[in-house]
């Protein structure tokens, strides 16, 4: 599991790396979704973290995952849930609002690219350390 967190100045749209985390999945058989759920978990633990330790203003945050169910989770955490789901939802919807919520393919989430593996190289023009083009755009995200 990979996060990987930017910070981006709105006047010049200029994006960059703050920090990053790879975590080793659990050696017993954990379904991919249940993973993806437990990484934006990391996500807004890791988000709280900047928060709490920089004095960067933020006017705004976005978290985003490649799984497809963790925003209709999200979603619909008022209603009957698998424990683990209900859980890790409720601590995500704690430290976080359900507008801040993105799902971006998986191809194009910069964090992945943390468990695919890369070289030194590879990673100094990564996106995980320059931040998706999507991300830079001045755009509402």
């Amino acid at each position: 599991m990979c996060i990987s967190a930017y910070v981006q100045d709105e006047a010049t749209v200029k994006l960059a790396y703050m920090i990053g985390k790879c975590r080793v999945a659990p050696i017993r058989h954990t379904m991919i979704p249940k993973l993806e759920l437990q990484a934006a978990v990391y996500g807004v633990r890791l988000s709280r973290q900047i928060l709490r330790e920089h004095d960067v203003k933020i006017d705004k945050r976005y978290q985003c995952t490649d799984l497809s169910t963790a925003v209709p989770w999200l979603q619909s955490v008022h209603k009957k849930q698998q424990v683990f789901v209900a859980y890790r939802a409720a601590e995500i919807l704690e430290n976080s609002s359900i507008d801040q919520w993105r799902h971006v393919k998986g191809i194009e989430i910069p964090a992945d690219i943390g468990t695919r593996g890369t070289s030194i190289e590879g990673l100094k023009d990564s996106w995980w350390l320059n931040g998706p083009a999507w991300l830079q755009t001045d755009e509402e995200k």
